[in-house]
Parts: C-alpha cells; sequence; structure tokens
C-alpha cells in the first residue's frame, strides 16, 4: 500500500511538472505573439518613419528584443529538457523500484504459498500419526488382554499341574505307605526305593537315606552336623518342598515341640 501510494504521488508530481511546462510553452508562444506584434509595428513604423533618424535606434531595439525573446525561450526549452530528463530518469528508478517490488512481493507469496503447502503435509502427517497412534492404542489393548487371558490360563495350567502334582504326591504317599519294611518300590521318577526299619526311604542298592539325596540334589551339600527335617513329620513325603535344613538341636526342638 506504501510502495502503491508512493509511485502515485510520484506520477501527481510528474504530472504537475508537465503541466507547468505546458503552461511556460503557452507563455512563451504568448511571448512570441507578443514578440511579432511589436516587431510589426516596429516594421510599420520603420515603414512609416524609414526616413527617420531614429529608425536605427528602433531596429536595434528590436533585434535587441528578439533576441531576448530567443535567449528566455532556449532558456526555458533548455530548463524543460533538463526537467524532463531528470522525469524520465526518475520516473525509470521509481519503475525498477516497482518492478523490484513486485519481484519481492511475488517471491514472498511463492514462499508463503510453499509454507501453506508445507502446513497442509505437516497436518496430514500428524492426522495419520494420530490415526496410527490410536490403532497402535487399540492393538496394545488388545495385547494386554490377549496377555491377561493368557496369565490366567497360565494359572489355571499351574493350578491343575499343581493339583496333579498333589493328587500323585498323595497315590505315592498312599502306596509308600502300605509298603512293607525291605519291600522295593519304584517311584515317579524312576528310582527304586525301599522301607528302613526306622520308616526312612532309602535307595535299594546303596541303602543311602532318600530325602537326604533329594535335598541336596535341589540344593548344596548339607552342612556337617546338620540334619534334614521332614516339615510334615511325614518320614515318607519326601517332596523337596517338605525338606529343611535343621541343626541337630533345631531338629530335636521341632519333633519335642511337635504336639505343643
Amino acid at each position: 500500500g506504501l510502495c502503491s501510494k508512493s509511485f502515485e504521488q510520484i506520477a501527481a508530481e510528474e504530472q504537475e511538472k508537465k503541466n507547468q511546462l505546458a503552461l511556460a510553452e503557452q507563455k512563451t508562444k504568448q511571448v512570441e505573439i507578443e514578440a511579432q506584434k511589436e516587431l510589426d509595428i516596429i516594421q510599420q513604423e520603420n515603414e512609416n518613419k524609414e526616413n527617420l533618424r531614429n529608425n536605427l535606434m528602433y531596429g536595434f531595439i528590436a533585434f535587441v528584443l528578439l533576441l531576448i525573446s530567443y535567449l528566455v525561450v532556449s532558456y526555458k526549452k533548455a530548463s524543460k529538457d533538463s526537467d524532463l530528463k531528470k522525469a524520465e530518469i526518475k520516473l525509470k528508478e521509481k519503475v525498477a523500484e516497482k518492478e523490484l517490488i513486485e519481484a519481492q512481493y511475488m517471491k514472498k507469496k511463492y514462499e508463503e504459498e510453499q509454507l501453506e503447502d508445507d502446513i497442509k503435509r505437516i497436518k496430514k502427517l500428524k492426522n495419520q500419526h494420530e490415526k496410527d497412534t490410536k490403532e497402535l492404542e487399540k492393538k496394545v489393548t488388545s495385547l494386554e488382554k490377549i496377555k491377561d487371558k493368557n496369565r490366567t490360563l497360565k494359572d489355571k495350567i499351574q493350578k491343575t499341574n499343581d493339583d496333579i502334582e498333589t493328587l500323585n504326591n498323595n497315590t505315592e504317599l498312599l502306596e509308600l505307605k502300605g509298603l512293607k519294611i525291605g519291600q522295593v518300590y519304584t517311584n515317579r521318577v524312576g528310582h527304586k526305593i525301599k522301607k528302613n526299619r526306622s520308616g526312612y526311604m532309602i535307595f535299594e542298592n546303596t541303602g543311602k537315606l532318600y530325602h537326604l539325596w533329594v535335598y541336596e540334589t535341589n540344593n548344596s551339600k548339607i552342612k556337617r552336623g546338620n540334619e534334614i527335617h521332614h516339615k510334615d513329620f511325614n518320614k515318607l513325603n519326601n517332596n523337596i518342598d517338605n525338606l529343611v535344613e535343621l541343626s541337630k538341636s533345631e531338629h530335636e526342638n521341632a519333633h519335642r515341640n511337635r504336639y505343643k
């Protein structure tokens, strides 16, 4: 808006100068006309006063006036030409400035269009990202539900296995309970064991106490002086969960305080 206004002001100034120049030309023509009239008068006087002694004087005056008029007209014309050249140069400069401003405007407009395109692409990518995020959240939620179901199934399977293990242990305990002293029994893991006179199970071939072997197989070697205690006081229940390592005094106190 500012550039356009400046250009209009310059155009108005140029028009004003042209008007002044036209007025100057009109005045010059008027001077020329008047000078011509004066010359006619002088010529007429020369004709009427040809024999007058001052004819030469009037002629000289006419010449001077013509010369002055010529000089005035020449000066004004030169001044007008100079002003016109200056105006043309200034106009060209303003036109070049306008073209530069228009070029800068077009460049800015192109950059704005590119920026708008980038914003549209970013918005599109953002919408796609939000859509993908929602889809991913749905999948994660679905996966969590599946995991929860799997955990529930795993817990049920573990409980079932525990129940089976308990049933197997109970079955084996019942079978061991009815076992006679010295009678060989093959347990669930394939070991051949038998009951000694103290009621403990021992290996058939070595005679080693079976519950000591079970403990050391699942834990470290028993410390010197320590003993292995059956938590439920059932010598036939040699499940690892039922065995604990105690000192001799602790073992004796456990049996002493069994019924307290």
